[in-house]
């Protein structure tokens, strides 16, 4: 945990410089309209399990680019061990006492058919992390059952600010549903309509000869994003209720240790590792009025809205949640602020994309994809911008100000650089976005300046334009940049492409620098 007069440091410089931030002003790179995913979707989102609105009629293919994302993010490793266990792991209770005992759910219906409130954890078992093929077969296997008890349905009926609701049915199940999900019911998934009208707006669009703009670009890639993702989070519920019945008589479990239990977001964390959507309160229509900084860049200009990850379990969402009364079991009261970082709009032109799937994401992973971000801010429980200064010290997120400094630094995945001070300094490269496993030793570190205020390391790393890391200095308490040689090995190690942040293009400008002298 950094000093207090760090503390104090960080936030007398950055606050209220909101949209002067690397996460606000991020360029995101030229797209191009997304490609067909030749894949198909699964059973559970076969054309005849969609009904909807006479208004809605005939209108699938509008929504099959969707359909075949939501199915690909569902066979993902991260989903398949969700899945798995929530459909077939180890069930637990957990006492008032923190003590847990293993129970299946014929006992927690009789206790809670007796008035005891329970709290339930769901753990994976061995055999579905030791092996991904055979945790993704039953992944698929149990979401073909899941399309037997599902039906999707389109319409305006829901309330507003809901763009999806998953609903529990009443009535016996049929021979074939008992036979999957004894315990369960059949489950009737409800969708906004206007997802739909939106997107056979935009299919209408593209048939025609035209120029497509960025914004344009940006608005399908978001639009067809938005429904894939609705689809995936009601799924989480409704795997849920067709386990065990009612999420409304027992609750979701908790998946292992997580601290909030919410069955569609833990889905979309499982993928993600963090809730990846858009947010119009960090956008620079929302925000740029209130800065208290001059905003000279007009608004009418600029990008459209930002695509963002939350961190899961998300405080603003436990808040929300339990201020509107929704479904959402707690472990402990969180902070009413959230970690969010900017995630380049490429990233969902890459899901869009074949390659993507069949060279980028590790087949043999049953953890969350990769997905590259490009900046960290905080939002409060209303979602909007946090001033660093308005956080109470003893609520203040443990190691903020070292991630703030980072993110402004070098925005995107890159390692950073931490020491342990024992009788001599030892270095290592801690992994922070990407998967490293790499040593450095103290003399290897180059140029180490130490500085007095934070914002003093952005200015400094844009003079020297080398590959940069920032250390906490234990000795001094004081921050430290080095410029590790190892980063240019690393860049070529990992084959880093996407977004480009400072380090990495001061380290391809050292391996060019490099070349040219052993050619001389």
């Amino acid at each position: 945990m950094a000093s207090n007069d760090y503390i104090s440091a960080a936030q007398h410089a950055y606050c209220n410089r909101f949209c002067c931030s690397a996460f606000f002003r991020y360029q995101e790179a030229e797209l191009s309209l997304p490609a067909k995913l030749h894949t198909d979707s699964l059973p559970v989102f076969d054309q005849e399990r969609f009904t909807a609105d006479r208004v809605y009629a005939a209108g699938y293919d509008a929504i099959r680019d969707c359909l075949r994302l939501a199915s690909r993010l569902l066979l993902s490793g991260g989903a398949a061990r969700y899945i798995c266990t929530m459909a077939e792991g180890d069930l637990f209770q957990i006492h008032e006492d923190n003590s847990k005992t293993r129970t299946t759910l014929r006992d927690i219906h009789r206790l809670r058919a007796d008035g005891k409130k329970l709290s339930l954890f769901r753990y994976p078992r061995s055999r579905h992390l030791e092996n991904s093929d055979y945790t993704k077969a039953r992944a698929r296997q149990i979401l073909h059952n899941l399309s037997l008890m599902i039906s999707f349905h389109f319409d305006n009926s829901l309330p507003e600010g809901v763009d999806g609701m998953t609903q529990a049915l009443p009535g016996p199940l049929t021979a074939e549903q008992a036979r999957v999900f004894p315990q369960g019911s059949a489950i009737r998934i409800r969708i906004a309509g206007f997802l739909y009208e939106k997107l056979n707006s935009l299919k209408f669009q593209q048939e025609k000869c035209r120029e497509y703009t960025q914004r344009d670009i940006h608005k399908i890639l978001q639009q067809r994003f938005a429904l894939a993702k609705i689809l995936i989070h009601e799924i989480g519920h409704a795997l849920n209720i067709a386990v065990q019945g009612s999420i409304r008589s027992i609750g979701e479990p908790f998946d292992g240790h997580c601290e909030l239990s919410e069955g569609g977001f833990a889905l979309e964390n499982a993928i993600f590792n963090g809730i990846l959507g858009v947010n119009s309160c960090v956008s620079r229509e929302n925000y740029a009025n209130t800065c208290d900084r001059a905003f000279t860049e007009s608004v009418t200009t600029t990008s459209t809205i930002p695509l963002i990850l939350v961190e899961w379990p998300s405080g603003t969402c436990q808040h929300d949640y339990q201020q509107h009364g929704l479904l959402l079991n707690s472990r402990r009261q969180l902070p009413n602020y959230d970690r969010t970082r900017r995630v380049p709009v490429m990233f969902l032109q890459n899901l869009f994309s074949r390659a993507y799937w069949d060279h980028l994401v590790d087949p043999e992973s049953l953890g969350p994809l990769t997905v590259p971000t490009a900046g960290t801010w905080y939002t409060d429980c209303k979602s909007t911008p946090c001033e660093l200064d308005s956080l109470k010290q003893g609520e203040f997120p443990k190691d903020a100000v070292w991630d703030i400094v980072m993110d402004e630094v070098a925005a995107g995945g890159r390692p950073m650089t931490k020491f342990a001070h024992s009788e001599h300094w030892r270095g290592h490269h801690a992994p922070l976005r990407a998967s490293i496993d790499s040593d450095v030793s103290a003399s290897e570190l180059k140029e180490a300046i130490e500085v007095d205020q934070p914002v003093a390391l952005i200015s400094w790393a844009e003079k020297v334009e080398q590959p940069v890391a920032v250390v906490k200095k234990v000795v001094s308490g004081k921050p430290v940049v080095v410029t590790p040689p190892t980063a240019v090995d690393l860049c070529a190690e990992q084959s880093w492409v996407g977004p480009q942040p400072l380090w990495l293009k001061a380290a391809e400008s050292a391996v060019q620098r490099r070349a040219q002298v052993r050619r001389k």
